[in-house]
């Protein structure tokens, strides 16, 4: 395989992001089990591959302020949690509820397209005791992403395709890339990271502002956790700007080539 299609899959901001808010238990099981199944179910949305960045739970309550945190409580209906989404940042959230029905447990996920405030897939699925709740959890999320999003697209290490070779008679024309977007592509990169404020400095700030007493300290601490959150969703829109650009040259430049 050419190497530009290698450097393209790897740059290619084609993958979503999505926030995985933690499994509600309604009754009949523990809350630990349920955090247990919780990080089970933040593990599977992250090996399906589909998503560029998971944010579990826990990663939730620190870029949430005490207000927000308050209100995540009573969120349940399609529009507030499309808010909820757009306040984290991502396209796609995760919400869940498992409880017991007579005798057996009911597991509901639901998958909400946030931009959209729909949603894109939906599970409810009955199980006769929690050993077949968490062989089963894995099965219905890939189905849901699969229903959701399509197959995922066979990797090149295991893709089980036959690889047709070239004519040594009539080679391939060479294929050309553009150097000003590998440039764009690692300015994107580079932007992001030098202007966007680190996870510590997010979390010090949250920290900041939890920790302010009055009323001075808790103005003083809550404009800074926006500073830092404005300066994070402008850094990230320059990099993403900048590197999809840079996408499209070598995308015009590959092809214009062949």
């Amino acid at each position: 395989m050419p190497t530009l299609i290698l450097l393209l899959a790897a740059t290619a901001p084609e993958r979503p992001s999505v926030a995985v808010m933690d499994l509600v238990v309604k009754v009949g099981l523990s809350e630990g089990v349920g955090a247990l199944l919780s990080e089970r179910m933040t593990a599977q949305f992250a090996s399906s591959g589909r998503f560029e960045r998971i944010i579990g739970a826990s990663d939730v309550r620190d870029m949430l302020d005490l207000e927000q945190q308050k209100n995540v409580l009573g969120c349940d209906d399609s529009g507030c949690l499309a808010e909820l989404g757009g306040a984290l940042g991502v396209p796609y959230l995760v919400t869940s509820s498992v409880g017991k029905v007579g005798s057996r447990l009911m597991l509901n996920i639901k998958l909400l397209a946030v931009e959209e405030a729909r949603v894109s897939g939906r599970i409810s699925a009955l199980y006769d005791d929690e050993d077949q709740l968490v062989d089963g959890l894995s099965t219905e999320i890939s189905q849901m992403v699969v229903t959701a999003f399509g197959s995922a697209p066979k990797s090149v290490a295991g893709g089980g395709a036959t690889a047709t070779q070239p004519s040594a008679a009539k080679p391939a024309p060479p294929r050309r890339f553009s150097w000003l977007g590998i440039g764009l592509i690692g300015a994107g990169a580079g932007a992001f990271y030098a202007l966007a404020p680190s996870q510590s400095e997010l979390i010090q700030a949250r920290q900041d502002y939890d920790q302010a007493m009055t009323d001075e300290e808790v103005n003083e601490a809550g404009n800074e956790m926006v500073t830092k959150a404005d300066a994070f969703n402008s850094a990230r829109s320059l990099g993403s700007l900048l590197s999809i650009t840079g996408v499209l040259l070598n995308v015009w430049a590959y092809w214009s080539t062949s």
